[in-house]
C-alpha cells in the first residue's frame, strides 16, 4: 500500500522561459542541412580558427556587471539627492523634472513615443557628489571599455563624457536605430544601469549580421551594470514591463591627436570561430565529435603559473589577451564559457640504450626548452616510450565580474588537446631517470607542461566543472543574487542530482536566499539524518522565510531517507518541537503515519517500536501494507523471525475472549514465518547494503540450529504445514534434516504430508555423510520395497570424496543390522532390494578402503591416511559385509586394491607388509571362520599366494636380495602357522 498523498514538487531546475544576464542568439533555428552534412574535424577547425592572425582586436559591444560599484551620490537640481536603488517616489520626481526624449530623423530632431519612448534629463542638472564616481567611470571606459572594444593603441586616453540621464518607465523602449555622433571624436555609446528594480528592457545589438541579447534586468535592483557599443551599431530597447530602468549615457570620445576615431571593420575577425562554435552548439554536441567531457583546450602560447592564471585576463600577455579578448563576446554571444588552466604531459618508458651509465636523476629546462646547465652530468635520452598521460589542473574560469578559481585536475582526453601535436617537437621541462640497472638501461620519466584556453557550452559548464573540479568548485560559481541566473538554475540542477552532506547545506543557503522552497525540499533531505543540529537549524532558517505547508516536502523526504525507526522517530519529535502551533497534533499524526507506512529497515533493534506504533496504528495496517514491503527485503532472516516471536510474546498476554485480536496476530506469526522460510538459508545483510549486497549462504552448523527454529515455532503456532514450505525451499542436503527436525517435534504426531517429504528426500538426496545415515535408514524403513530398489541406484553414484567411505560402510551395516533383525517379517523381494543396497554400498567402498575422510557434515578436506590398525581394520570390515549378505565379488576388487597398492614403488614394501597384510592375517582369519570360510577359499587365497611378493621388483627398488627373502619368508611362515 502506498504511503498517504502528499504534495511533493521537487527542484526540476530552469523552465524555458528563464532569462541570463548573458547575451543570446535572438533565435533558436533548427540545425541546417549543412551541419547535419558537416564531415570536417572539430578539433583541426577549432585550431584554424583560434591560430589565425586576427587583425581587429576587439569586440562591437560590452557589457558587464558591478555589484562593487560605487553610489554616485546622484544630484538632480530642483530635486536634490536621488536615493539608490531608485524609489517609485524619486522616480516620478525625476519625471517630474524630465523631458520626453527626442531622436533624430533625417536632418530633424523629433518626439514620438511610438518609436521612442523615454526620459531624459540634461547633464547641465546632473552632478555627482561621491569622487569616487568619477575613478569609477574614467576606469571602466578606459581599461574595461576600450579594450574589449580593441581600443588599445591611443596616444591620449579616450574621454568618457557624460550626456544625458535617461529614466524608462512601464511601457519605455526604442525602436532599433543608431546613435550619431554627438561630439567630435565621439566612437561609442557607454551606459551605466543604475540600482534600480525592473523586468524588461533587454537590448538588441546587431552588426555584421551578428545579433546579441543584452539583458541586465536580473538582480538590478542591487548592481550597476556597464554597457557600451559603437556608434555604428543598430541597437533596440524592448519595453519595460515593471519598475523603472535608471541610466547614465556617455559619450567614449577618440583624444590622441593625427589619428582617426577607431571603428568596426565590414567584416567579423572571429567568423571561422563562431562558424564552429555555432556547429558545436547547435549540432556537433549532440555527436560522437565531441570528447568526454564536452570540451576543448586550445594550448596558448605562453606557459604561466598559478598565480597568473588565478589573475585571469590580466594574467595572459601579447597574443594570448589579444585572442581572450576578441574570443569573450564571441563565447557570450553564443553561450560558450571559458577556462584556463594548465595541462602536463607525462611520458614513461626505458632509457635508450645508448644512454651512458654515468647519468644523473633529474634534469629541467626552462621555458625556452634549453637545458639549464644546472648539473653537469648529462640527462638520460628517452627510448621506447611504454605510456602516455595527459593531465589537465587548476582551472580559472573567465567570469564576468572577474576570475573565478575552481581548481582540480582530470585526465586530459587527448582528443580534447587543440592541436592534438602541441607537444610534439618539446624537449621536456622536467625528467626522472631511475639510473643504469646492470643488464638494462632504466626506466625514464618526462614531463611536459603548457597552458590552456578551455571551451565548453554553458549548457555543460556544471557537468565539466564538477567531473574536472568537483562539487565545491561549481559551488564557488552560483551567484547569491536573487533571482538566480540561468546558470546558477543549472548547476544546481547538477549539484542536486549529486547529493552529499557539505553540498545540501550550502545549496539550502541559495535557496533561502532565492526564496525558492522548491530547491529548499529537493536539498533538505540530504543534509544528514543523524545531524540533528545541523536539521534544527536549518528548518528554524526555512520557517522564518517559507511556510510549512511549502517545505513539507522536503521534511518528509528526510524522515524517509532514514532506515531506523528509531531514528525516524527521533527526528520527528526534534522537528516537530520546532512547529510550535503548526507543528500540531493532525500534523504529528499524520508524519508518524507515514513513517510507519514507509518503514522498510527490517533492523531487529526497531521490532519494540514496530510492535508499539503497529498497536497504534493498527495491526491490519501492518499486515497489509508494511508487512509485505519487509518480506522482499534480502537477508532478513534474523528480523522475521524475531519479529514473530515478539508477536508471540505479545499474544500470549491474550485473554481467551479476544479472539479476533488472537486470529489477527496468528496471522501475522504466520506470515513472518512465511517470509524467515524464504530468507532462511542466507545470511542477514547489514541494515542499509541490501539493496547493492548479495546474501551469502549458511554454514552447515547454522543451517541446521535455523531448520530447528523454524520447524520448532512452525509447531508452536499450530502451523506446522509450513514446514513444506520450507522443505520444498531447502536444498536436497537439508532436507534429511528438516524430516529430523520435524520427527522430532511431532512426537508422534500423525502428518500425512511427512511420508511425501521422505520420499521426495530420498529420491533426490546426493549429498552422503554418515551423520545422515540413521534418518535414511529410518525413512526406507517406512518405504515400500520399489522406493528401496531406485535408492540402490542412487547408492552406486557416491564413488569418492571427502565422507563417501565413512557413509556408505556406516549405511551398510546400519541396512544389514536392520535386515538381520527384521528378517523374519520381510519377505524375500524386501530382503533382497535392501542386500542390494548393501552390496552396491561395499562395491563402491572397496576401492576407497585406504582413503580416510573425517565426517564433518560435507565440510570434510582428504588427510593422510590413518595407521594401520584402521586399514586392517577396513579390510575385515568390508570382508565381513560381503560374508553377511554372501556376495564375495566386492571381495575380489578389494583384493585387488591391496596387492596392487603392494606393488606401487611409491610405497616401501617392508613397511607395507609389517603395518597391513602381516596384522591382517589373523582378523581375517577370524571373519572368516565366523562365516563357516577359510584363508584357503577364493578370492581369500590371494593373500598365499607366492607371486604377490615381487621379489625382482623390491630388489629394484633399493632392497638387497637378502632383504627382500628374509620379508618373503617371514610373510610364508606367519602364513603357515596361522594356517595350521
Amino acid at each position: 500500500m502506498a504511503a498517504p498523498e502528499l504534495d511533493i514538487q521537487m527542484y526540476e531546475g530552469p523552465g524555458e522561459s528563464d532569462i541570463s544576464e548573458s547575451s543570446s542568439e535572438s533565435s533558436s533555428e533548427p540545425a541546417s542541412e549543412s551541419e547535419e552534412e558537416y564531415d570536417g574535424d572539430i578539433n583541426d577547425d577549432l585550431y584554424d580558427a583560434l591560430a589565425q592572425d586576427f587583425k581587429f582586436s576587439g569586440s562591437y559591444f560590452h557589457r558587464s556587471r558591478h555589484p562593487g560599484a560605487p553610489n554616485p551620490g546622484l544630484t538632480v537640481a530642483g530635486i536634490g539627492s536621488i536615493g539608490l536603488p531608485l524609489s517609485e517616489r524619486d522616480a516620478k520626481l525625476l519625471i517630474s523634472r524630465a523631458a520626453q526624449a527626442p531622436f533624430g530623423k533625417g536632418d530633424q530632431t523629433v518626439v514620438d513615443t511610438s518609436v521612442r519612448d523615454t526620459w531624459e534629463i540634461e547633464p547641465a542638472s546632473i552632478s555627482f557628489r561621491n569622487p569616487n564616481w568619477f575613478t569609477f567611470v574614467d576606469e571602466m571606459a578606459v581599461n574595461t571599455v576600450a579594450a574589449t572594444l580593441g581600443v588599445t593603441n591611443y596616444a591620449t586616453k579616450p574621454r568618457c563624457e557624460l550626456y544625458k540621464m535617461l529614466l524608462y518607465q512601464p511601457g519605455s523602449h526604442f525602436l532599433p536605430h543608431q546613435d550619431t555622433s554627438k561630439a567630435d571624436g565621439m566612437f561609442a555609446t557607454v551606459i551605466f544601469v543604475l540600482p534600480s528594480a525592473f523586468e524588461g528592457g533587454q537590448v538588441h545589438l546587431s552588426h555584421a549580421g551578428r545579433t546579441s541579447i543584452i539583458d541586465v534586468s536580473q538582480n538590478s535592483e542591487f548592481n550597476t551594470s556597464v554597457l557600451a557599443w559603437y556608434t555604428d551599431v543598430v541597437h533596440e530597447v524592448k519595453p519595460i514591463l515593471s519598475g523603472y530602468r535608471l541610466a547614465l549615457s556617455y559619450n567614449l570620445i577618440h583624444t590622441s591627436p593625427n589619428t582617426t576615431p577607431p571603428s568596426l571593420p565590414d567584416f567579423d575577425p572571429m567568423e571561422d570561430l563562431r562558424t564552429i562554435l555555432e556547429l558545436w552548439q547547435d549540432y556537433l554536441h549532440m555527436t560522437d565529435m565531441i570528447p568526454k567531457p564536452p570540451f576543448f583546450a586550445y594550448v596558448l602560447d605562453h606557459q604561466y603559473s598559478q598565480k597568473d592564471l588565478n589573475s585571469g585576463v590580466a594574467g595572459l600577455k601579447g597574443r594570448d589577451a589579444h585572442l581572450l579578448g576578441l574570443l569573450r563576446p564571441v563565447a557570450d554571444e553564443l553561450r560558450f564559457s571559458i577556462c584556463l588552466a594548465n595541462v602536463k604531459k607525462t611520458e614513461k618508458g626505458s632509457a635508450s640504450e645508448e644512454t651512458p651509465r654515468c647519468y644523473r636523476k633529474r634534469g629541467r629546462y626552462d621555458d625556452l626548452r634549453t637545458y639549464d646547465g644546472s648539473d653537469e652530468k648529462e640527462t638520460a635520452e628517452m627510448g621506447e616510450i611504454e605510456e602516455t598521460t595527459l593531465e589537465i589542473s587548476n582551472l580559472v574560469k573567465i567570469g564576468e565580474n572577474g576570475p573565478v578559481k575552481l581548481g582540480g585536475s582530470h585526465d586530459l582526453n587527448p582528443e580534447a588537446l587543440v592541436p592534438r601535436d602541441a607537444f610534439e617537437g618539446l624537449r621536456p621541462d622536467d625528467s626522472s631517470y631511475e639510473g643504469y640497472m646492470g643488464n638494462w638501461s632504466g626506466n625514464v620519466e618526462q614531463w611536459y607542461n603548457r597552458s590552456v584556453l578551455i571551451l565548453f557550452r554553458q549548457e555543460d559548464e556544471a557537468s565539466v566543472i564538477i567531473k574536472v573540479c568537483g562539487e565545491g568548485a561549481l559551488l564557488r560559481t552560483l551567484d547569491m543574487a536573487n533571482p538566480p541566473t540561468l546558470a546558477a538554475e543549472r548547476a544546481v540542477k547538477a549539484l542536486l542530482s549529486r547529493y552529499s552532506n557539505a553540498t545540501a547545506v550550502t545549496l539550502l543557503g541559495y535557496a533561502n536566499a532565492w526564496k525558492r522552497h522548491d530547491i529548499w525540499n529537493s536539498a533538505f533531505p540530504w543534509i544528514g539524518v543523524s545531524k540533528l543540529d545541523t536539521i534544527n537549524t536549518e528548518l528554524s532558517r526555512a520557517l522564518a522565510i517559507f511556510s510549512l505547508d511549502s517545505i513539507m516536502p522536503g521534511i518528509v523526504q528526510l524522515v524517509k531517507r532514514e532506515e531506523s525507526l528509531q531514528k525516524r522517530m527521533a527526528l520527528v519529535e526534534s522537528i516537530s518541537s520546532l512547529m510550535g502551533q503548526e507543528g500540531s497534533a493532525a500534523w504529528k499524526a499524520h508524519l508518524t503515519r507515514d513513517v510507519f507506512l514507509t518503514y522498510h529497515a527490517a533492523d531487529v533493534a526497531d521490532i519494540p517500536l514496530l510492535i508499539s506504533m503497529s498497536q497504534e496504528q493498527g495491526y491490519q495496517l501492518f499486515q497489509t501494507a508494511v508487512l509485505p514491503v519487509l518480506a522482499k527485503e534480502k537477508g532478513t532472516y534474523s528480523f522475521h523471525i524475531a519479529l514473530a516471536k515478539a508477536l508471540q510474546s505479545q499474544y500470549r498476554k491474550l485473554s481467551d475472549a479476544e479472539t479476533e485480536m488472537k486470529a489477527i496476530y496468528i496471522s501475522i506469526m504466520h506470515e513472518c514465518l512465511t517470509a524467515a522460510i524464504s530468507h532462511w538459508q542466507t545470511i542477514d545483510l547489514p541494515v542499509g547494503s541490501r539493496n547493492w549486497g548479495f546474501p551469502k549462504t549458511l554454514a552447515p552448523l547454522a543451517t541446521t540450529e535455523r531448520i530447528k527454529e523454524l520447524v520448532s515455532f512452525s509447531f508452536s503456532i499450530d502451523a506446522a504445514e509450513l514446514c513444506i514450505a520450507l522443505f520444498e525451499s531447502s536444498k536436497a542436503n537439508n532436507q534429511l534434516d528438516i524430516i529430523v527436525a520435524v520427527e522430532s517435534r511431532s512426537k508422534g504426531t500423525a502428518l500425512p504430508w511427512l511420508k511425501d517429504l521422505k520420499k521426495t528426500a530420498l529420491e533426490s538426496y546426493s549429498t552422503p555423510a554418515a551423520s545422515d545415515v540413521p534418518a535414511l535408514v529410518s525413512t526406507l524403513q517406512e518405504m515400500n520395497t520399489d522406493t528401496i530398489e531406485k535408492f540402490s541406484t542412487q547408492v552406486e553414484k557416491f564413488t569418492k570424496g571427502a565422507g563417501v567411505y565413512e557413509f556408505l560402510v556406516e549405511l551398510a551395516k546400519a541396512l544389514n543390522k536392520w535386515r538381520e533383525v527384521e528378517s523374519q517379517k520381510m519377505d524375500d523381494k524386501r530382503k533382497d532390494a535392501i542386500e542390494d543396497v548393501i552390496l552396491r554400498c561395499v562395491t563402491s567402498a572397496a576401492p576407497q578402503w585406504e582413503s580416510d575422510t573425517s565426517d564433518a557434515k560435507r565440510q570434510v578436506q582428504p588427510t593422510q591416511a590413518k595407521g594401520h590398525n584402521e586399514r586392517v581394520k577396513r579390510i575385515v570390515e568390508l570382508a565381513g559385509l560381503c560374508l553377511s549378505i554372501g556376495k564375495l565379488q566386492p571381495c575380489v576388487t578389494l583384493i585387488s586394491s591391496i596387492f596392487a597398492e603392494l606393488t606401487d614403488k611409491s610405497l616401501q614394501l617392508a613397511h607395507r607388509c609389517k603395518e597391513v597384510h602381516i596384522p591382517l592375517m589373523p582378523k581375517l582369519k577370524t571373519i572368516l571362520e565366523k562365516h563357516g570360510k577359510k584363508i584357503t577359499d577364493k578370492p581369500f587365497d590371494a593373500f598365499l599366494a607366492a607371486d604377490n611378493i615381487p621379489l625382482p621388483r623390491a630388489c629394484s627398488w633399493g632392497y638387497s636380495i637378502r632383504q627382500t627373502s628374509r620379508l618373503a619368508a617371514d610373510i610364508a611362515h606367519r602364513l603357515r602357522v596361522r594356517r595350521l
